[in-house]
């Protein structure tokens, strides 16, 4: 092995001198040792002597047990002063935090706290004494609310310290007791901002009869031309609702096509299977009906299949039934108005007007607000301005959301 060149060079040189890297066969370079750097071996830790003279600590910590020095640690000459401002950090930061902020090992820290019995800092935040002094007394989300805290971080020192919670009682005004039993409790509970049970449980407690809904004779010529869900969309009021009423003037609920469809084929799948011979004569009596009302309406009523008939139909190259045919004059709607206003003058559901107006490629109708009726938002019920501008109660309440504008009971209350 060629010999290394004795170059005069710096004591603490922290650039290694290298053997040539063709006779090291890939094994790290060697460090060369000077008296200078050899003597620093045993006056501090080993990672502080390989931070000075640019090895590893690996390295550091051989030479040192090569030469039998012992280590600093073992006589003492590592032992750090703790004055009573570092003593104090122990416990209220974590070890890590105090480690660099002292610039000595995590390991030295956590040694000299358990020494002095602190327990270690804990990764949950601790709840302030001005909060546990309010547990018990307030809700445990106005707390966690109040001291922009946790819910959980609440609820779990209040449990620690054995205190009941707060019970949830709320001071009903005079005005909101009025409510009850006026109208429904979903439109209380949108109108109060409160929940649907809340409102329920109120009621109940007081013994005030539940809203008697009066149906008017427009809403009543509704039943039985829209479906239930329809009817109870448009008057903002429960399917429940609309199924009691219906059925207690004794009018059948709309059936969609589809529903045709899959009470023809339920009928006859229970069927034995039908030649087209035996049915020959059923074709010559619904030769008019094709393309005028449903395959499955057709097949009801001659005892044929739904295969049969739809098949028949194609033969004869008539195109299926649309239950809505669009006039020129009814196009002519699409985008002037809402899709719901369309579909109440043309009779069908808003999603038949809505396809329609996509396959067009026509827009959405946008509202136009006046001044006036912005000025309206809060200071009346949404449902009234609903009436009044003829858009629905959900839509009231997002234009009046995005304002920052609160409800008209909110308004109330605050004043």
């Amino acid at each position: 092995m060629r010999q290394l060149s004795h170059v005069a060079r710096n004591p603490f040189d922290t650039s290694p001198v290298r053997l040539p890297m063709v006779e090291r066969r890939g094994r790290p370079p060697l460090y060369e040792w000077t008296p200078a750097t050899i003597a620093l071996l045993g006056t501090m830790t080993d990672a502080q002597a390989a931070k000075i003279i640019g090895a590893s600590v690996a390295t550091v910590n051989a030479k040192r047990r090569q030469l039998g020095i012992e280590s600093a640690r073992e006589h003492g000459k590592t032992r750090i002063h703790w004055t009573q401002s570092n003593l104090a950090l122990l416990g209220r930061f974590s070890d890590a935090a105090i480690a660099a902020r002292m610039g000595v090992s995590i390991s030295t820290v956590a040694q000299k706290r358990h020494s002095i019995g602190v327990p270690a800092r804990s990764r949950i935040p601790a709840l302030p004494d001005d909060a546990c002094s309010l547990l018990g007394t307030l809700p445990d989300g106005e707390i966690a609310k109040c001291f922009n805290v946790s819910i959980e971080l609440v609820r779990r020192r209040r449990h620690e310290l054995g205190i009941d919670r707060c019970p949830r009682a709320r001071k009903w005004t005079e005005e909101e007791i009025a409510l009850l039993g006026t109208m429904p409790d979903a439109a209380v509970a949108a109108r109060l901002e409160l929940p649907h049970g809340l409102i329920h449980k109120k009621r109940n407690q007081l013994g005030i009869k539940r809203f008697a809904r009066v149906w008017t004779e427009s809403e009543i010529e509704m039943l039985g031309k829209f479906s239930d869900r329809e009817v109870a969309r448009r008057l903002a009021i429960s399917l429940v609702l609309v199924r009691r009423e219906r059925r207690a003037h004794g009018i059948e609920a709309k059936r969609s096509t589809r529903y045709f469809a899959q009470r023809a084929e339920r009928v006859f799948e229970s069927r034995p299977f039908r030649s087209a011979t035996d049915g020959r004569n059923w074709r010559e009596a619904a030769s008019d009906l094709f393309g005028a009302v449903p395959d499955a309406a057709i097949a009801l009523m001659f005892g044929a299949t739904y295969n049969e008939v739809r098949d028949e139909r194609i033969r004869r190259g008539i195109p299926p039934f649309r239950s809505q045919q669009w006039k020129p004059e009814e196009v002519a709607l699409l985008g002037t108005m809402p899709d719901q206003k369309v579909a109440e003058r043309m009779g069908c559901g808003n999603s038949t007007v809505f396809r329609m107006r996509m396959k067009l490629g026509i827009p959405k109708y946008v509202y136009q607000w006046t001044d006036e009726e912005l000025a309206l938002l809060g200071t009346v019920a949404d449902e009234q301005l609903a009436k009044r501008t003829g858009l629905s109660i959900r839509t009231i309440g997002t234009v009046r959301r995005e304002r920052g504008i609160p409800s008209f009971g909110n308004v109330k209350r605050q004043r």
